[in-house]
């Protein structure tokens, strides 16, 4: 006879994980918590010893039925599975369903010259936090004049995660490749620099494997 074989969390996907666990743990709760509410009233001969009743039930039923539901919702990893049913990111990480799990992406270490706006040229080498690939598929797209729009550069068509494309972004910003594009305000997004785009340039020259083919 063969063996079922379930996926990891599956058996929490299921009314009796779900609800009725967590039902019978909160009444078990309330109702032992109402008895000793209930006798240290009449112990201390408070006033009204059916509210402590009633309330010793109530209290501890509602605050274990959440926090049980919360920890079901924490074990079951619902939200990938809430966007793979209804096909939209709700949480607006680029990415539908469970995140892939990659391997840490290596830090490409290029050469280019670094040029000032004085117009001085040295060559400099720089570590940026993303793969060859995307690094090389950020140039190239710099220099097709796709804008910094993080809807040019996220989700699952596009070379980036959110995380990742503002980890890379804020290191352009540190290295003064990419600047505001309205100084006075944050509404307007981000640019490339000057200094900036010949960089990305001198990254497609040395690093494109369609460099050859079009020089």
């Amino acid at each position: 006879m063969s063996e079922q074989i379930k996926g990891p969390n599956s058996e929490l996907h299921t009314i009796l994980a779900a609800a009725l666990i967590p039902l019978i743990q909160s009444l078990l709760t309330g109702f032992v918590v109402s008895i000793v509410s209930f006798a240290i009233a009449l112990t201390f001969g408070k006033e009204n010893p059916w509210s402590w009743l009633l309330w010793g039930f109530l209290l501890p039923v509602v605050g274990v039925w959440v926090f049980s539901i919360r920890r079901w919702f924490k074990l079951t990893d619902w939200l990938p599975y809430a966007e793979k049913v209804t096909n939209i990111d709700i949480n607006r990480d680029g990415q539908i369903g469970k995140a892939i799990e990659r391997p840490e992406p290596k830090k490409m270490t290029i050469t280019v010259r670094d040029i000032r706006d004085q117009g001085s040229l040295s060559v400099m080498k720089y570590e940026l936090p993303a793969s060859d690939e995307q690094v090389l598929a950020f140039a190239e797209g710099i220099a097709q004049g796709i804008s910094l729009a993080e809807a040019n550069w996220i989700g699952p068509s596009n070379p980036f995660t959110r995380d990742e494309y503002r980890a890379f972004r804020g290191e352009l910003i540190r290295r003064r490749w990419v600047e505001l594009a309205n100084h006075k305000s944050t509404n307007h997004g981000f640019q490339m620099t000057r200094a900036g785009q010949a960089v990305m340039r001198e990254i497609v020259k040395t690093y494109s494997p369609t460099a050859d083919a079009n020089a």
